[in-house]
């Protein structure tokens, strides 16, 4: 999330909401990354780090951890259907996405305060207009339905985003709690059970 050092609205927030939003937002930003890569380099699954990636298909998951697969199927087929495959087909441009990534970091949190809630509010908001005439310029002989629609494609990744978040939080938060797979531990609690808050 070091990418996060470089958006301005984010040393306009208070140090403890840039923790709660950085806290409460990686997980989003990096499901957009994971199903990005995954349609840049054509891989049918979750592409990881360093070349590795989660397959779709069921022969090649044997060599993964049987109480991952579960979890890790389902979230899997997600992003794949839903992100990659309809991102693959309208040709998501790099423009597109990198607005796409600020808008799903930009969203109000729990336990923010009311000045960075509304900093959050207002860079959507800049950021969504960004796009807005980005999409505008990129199809500037297409007809005004053409530009809605596509904006309307871009903008409907934002709740696909979200429900990955939410898979992939309860599959974490069961996973850490009952220790399935040696997930108990400081950093899954943190991220997918306490999001920051103090106990």
């Amino acid at each position: 999330m070091d990418w996060t050092s470089h958006i301005p609205e984010l040393r306009e927030l208070t140090i403890a909401d840039q923790i709660r939003l950085v806290i409460d937002r990686a997980v989003p930003c990096v499901d957009l990354l994971l199903g990005y890569r995954g349609m840049q380099n054509n891989i049918k699954g979750l592409a990881l780090s360093g070349g590795t990636y989660f397959p779709r298909d069921k022969d090649e998951q044997d060599l993964i951890d049987p109480d991952l697969r579960p979890y890790l199927t389902l979230l899997a087929n997600w992003i794949y259907d839903e992100f990659q495959v309809p991102a693959k087909e309208m040709f998501l441009t790099p423009t597109e996405y990198a607005l796409l990534r600020l808008l799903v970091f930009f969203v109000p949190v729990p336990g923010l305060s009311q000045h960075g809630k509304e900093i959050i509010r207002k860079a959507n908001n800049f950021y969504r207009e960004i796009l807005a005439q980005q999409i505008k310029i990129q199809l500037d002989t297409s007809s005004m339905d053409q530009i809605l629609n596509r904006m309307g494609d871009v903008m409907k990744f934002l709740s696909v985003i979200e429900t990955a978040k939410n898979l992939e939080d309860e599959g974490f938060s069961v996973m850490t709690l009952f220790n399935i797979a040696d997930m108990q531990g400081e950093l899954p609690y943190e991220i997918h059970i306490r999001k920051g808050f103090t106990s």
